[in-house]
């Protein structure tokens, strides 16, 4: 990414749609420096722009699911700190690049299996709301394990709805993940499993009733 002159904070111009994944951290920083919110606005409008004038293939179209969906768990493990830029920016910029990928028939099923932080845990779910993601965990209010059919009913029921999930394992107090993910196997999602540390960009594709490009 080219970053603006100091003059020209508020006027961002990606290169690239997957710019606005890749230089998240980048882009929120100039946000800090441009409290107005142009640009993340500006970045709206990069992103209808290009959706406007391309009809990206299904490969791109799940190429950018996964992509912006693995940044944001990597974004909050990252960032140093949370501030109203790092909402602002996932709960438009992302938001609406994962709106335009769902409504282009891309509905993602992300699982994620790692030893988190509990404050990088909630920080993670939020960004996932955030991003218009309904995310499961299979904790109740206690710190309890929910019963697996439980936790399958509650999938079942965001997944009705038509939006992407995020079903998340924090710690190995619980362990569903073979049955969570012969459920996501069975849906028409794209179904992203990863369990690797956030430094590590490695993650796996299940294979889904959806006919994917990415097996």
């Amino acid at each position: 990414m080219t970053m603006p002159d100091d003059g020209e904070l508020g006027r961002v111009t990606p290169k690239r749609i997957t710019d606005l994944a890749e230089f998240a951290a980048d882009y929120i920083d100039v946000m800090r420096a441009t409290p107005r919110g142009s640009t993340a606005a500006d970045l709206i409008t990069y992103a209808f722009a290009y959706f406007s004038d391309t009809q990206p293939s299904p490969r791109l179209l799940e190429g950018l699911a996964l992509m912006f969906v693995d940044r944001l768990y990597r974004l909050s493990s990252e960032l140093p700190f949370k501030d109203v830029h790092v909402t602002v920016y996932v709960a438009t910029v992302t938001r609406y690049v994962l709106d335009v990928v769902r409504a282009r028939g891309v509905r993602l099923f992300y699982i994620l299996d790692n030893e988190i932080r509990q404050d990088r845990f909630e920080f993670a779910i939020e960004l996932l709301h955030k991003a218009g993601f309904s995310v499961v965990t299979p904790y109740a209010p206690d710190g309890q394990a929910n019963p697996l059919e439980e936790v399958r009913a509650t999938l079942a029921l965001e997944l009705l709805a038509g939006r992407h999930v995020a079903y998340i394992e924090k710690d190995r107090s619980v362990d569903y993940l073979r049955p969570v993910i012969d459920f996501a196997a069975a849906t028409e999602s794209l179904v992203i499993f990863r369990s690797e540390v956030p430094t590590n960009s490695q993650v796996q594709h299940i294979v889904s009733r959806r006919p994917s490009t990415l097996t």
